[in-house]
């Protein structure tokens, strides 16, 4: 058992309380519950410690997520996609940008790493332009996330990954689902220049940062937030299953 999940295992009720407000009037994850989760150190659970993360290993990191997810689903999922979010770049980008990055602590990151997005380089980087969609917690950002292929693509496009300041990513709103409408998964659009060291490459990263883990790659991260999510929510849904029972 680590620290980190005792402070999630702590914060159960308050979540569970938070997420109850923003379900009940269909509202993004509230600002408390983000604060909550900041303060405890939530977002950096996978994140390299180099940059101020706890970087737990595949175990317990997927129990920490696991917790989140019991609390409360949207808190919980939005909670997981911004670690590893925050944690590809906190691994795979050079000082010259995570310095900034995670300058005040490990920041809120969101957004859809799929490759909707063109990357036509230029001098210092790319300029990236692209239609996103399922960006969880946007609302609470500090960054936008993105994937792109660079262009021009006959001469062997690569696929990279890129952040922008939230303030450069248009929000467009767009999501009314019956579930997990507190994660705010919202539709949005990024046309921006990024410098080359926000960027890394989908298969060709470096490891700047943190441990061996780190060298399976952004699908080591990303399916054990989402294994630890969805276990998380089963758990939930068993809690509530038996509290039903016993009335009937």
């Amino acid at each position: 058992m680590t620290a980190l999940l005792d402070a999630a295992r702590d914060l159960r009720s308050a979540l569970d309380a938070e997420g109850a407000k923003a379900e009940a009037d269909g509202s993004p994850m509230t600002d408390e519950a983000v604060r909550l989760c900041k303060e405890a150190g939530l977002y950096g659970a996978i994140v390299a410690e180099a940059v101020g993360g706890a970087e737990l290993d595949a175990n317990d990191s997927l129990d920490v997520f696991t917790e989140l997810a019991r609390a409360d689903g949207s808190i919980g999922w939005c909670v997981m996609a911004g670690s590893t979010a925050a944690a590809y770049f906190g691994s795979y980008c050079p000082s010259s940008f995570t310095d900034q990055m995670f300058a005040d602590g490990v920041p809120v990151v969101a957004g859809q790493f799929a490759p909707n997005g063109t990357a036509v380089p230029t001098e210092d980087g790319f300029h990236i332009t692209g239609n996103y969609s399922f960006g969880s917690g946007l609302e609470h950002a500090d960054w936008a996330g993105s994937g792109s292929f660079t262009a021009p693509e006959e001469d062997d496009p690569d696929y990279i990954f890129a952040v922008v300041p939230k303030g450069e990513a248009a929000i467009l709103g767009n999501w009314e689902v019956m579930g997990l409408r507190s994660t705010a998964t919202y539709d949005y659009t990024i046309d921006s220049f990024g410098p080359a060291d926000r960027t890394f490459s989908m298969f060709g990263f470096t490891r700047h940062r943190g441990g061996p883990q780190f060298d399976l790659g952004i699908l080591y991260m990303t399916e054990i937030g989402h294994a630890g999510w969805g276990l998380g929510v089963l758990r939930r849904a068993i809690d509530e299953a038996a509290v039903i029972a016993k009335s009937k």
